[in-house]
Order: structure tokens, then C-alpha cells, then sequence
């Protein structure tokens, strides 16, 4: 998924793109499921866990300057475009998203 758009992003994973019109043609430089590691330009995964759910470090990924999130559920008020999919586990290992194993690669 690097170096794709969101709007692609969205159509390999089976998602619906949240945001404006403008962003769908934004280009992913990178890729993290760590909220730490999020940087400009990056697609953040939210994974839900047994301890921590992913998705309750949106709002921070945005401050850090991510580029969007990738969210298994609806967003109210994000500070910025999401890929809203059924699963982010399964998008994030979907081949038909890079043609490789990973979203990460």
C-alpha cells in the first residue's frame, strides 16, 4: 500500500473512504500499526487487542501528521481522512493490496 492513494487504498481493501475529495488523492509514504512511529505522510492501522484497542490512538496519529487511519469502526469528528474496513488484520495482510504478503512491505 505505500506509495498508493487513498482512494486505491480503499478499493483494494474492500473499504469505504471517509474524508474529502481533495485527500483521496493523497499518496501513503508509510505504513505503521504503532501509534508511536506515526509520522507525516503515513497510514496508521488501528488493530484492536486484548489489552489496547488501536483505534482509541486516532486523534493522536493526526497530531503526529498521518496522512489517514485505517479504522475498523465509524470515526465521529476525525481530524482527518480514514479507510473504514471490516477488518484491519485482514486488509493489512490482503495480497490484493501490494501483490506481496503485507501492507508493510
Amino acid at each position: 500500500m505505500k506509495n498508493m492513494s487513498l482512494e486505491k487504498i480503499a478499493q483494494a481493501c474492500g473499504g469505504v473512504y471517509h474524508g474529502s475529495e481533495e485527500m483521496k488523492q493523497s499518496i501513503v509514504e508509510s505504513i505503521t500499526t504503532d501509534s508511536r512511529q506515526a509520522a507525516k505522510g503515513c497510514l496508521f492501522v488501528a488493530i484492536p487487542g486484548e489489552r489496547v484497542d488501536g483505534h482509541d490512538f486516532i486523534p493522536s496519529v493526526f497530531e503526529k501528521g498521518a496522512l489517514a487511519g485505517l479504522s475498523e469502526k465509524e470515526l465521529e469528528n476525525p481530524a482527518g481522512p480514514y479507510i473504514q474496513v471490516a477488518s484491519s488484520l485482514e486488509s493489512k495482510g490482503s495480497p490484493s493490496t501490494t501483490g506481496s504478503s503485507s501492507i508493510s512491505k
